[in-house]
């Protein structure tokens, strides 16, 4: 979606916004037990079929969740 295509309609009706979603008090990341990260996010929406993403922006909190958060293998 960053490139402005929609990847599940292949609209190029995308629109994005820093923290353009909301969930309650904002979007949290538990890294372990009582740690948590305040995300800073950009969120991508698509306007033809409704389809959204979000991403993560800050490299210190991606690096955080690489510490403690298992592979996918």
């Amino acid at each position: 979606m960053k490139d402005g295509i929609c990847p599940k309609c292949h609209s190029t009706n995308v629109f994005t916004k820093e923290r353009g979603t909301w969930w309650g008090e904002g979007l949290r990341l538990s890294t372990r037990f009582m740690d948590k990260v305040d995300l800073h996010y950009q969120t991508y929406i698509c306007t033809e079929c409704g389809y959204f993403e979000n991403y993560v922006t800050d490299k210190d909190e991606l690096a955080k969740v690489a510490e403690k958060w298992e592979r996918v293998k």
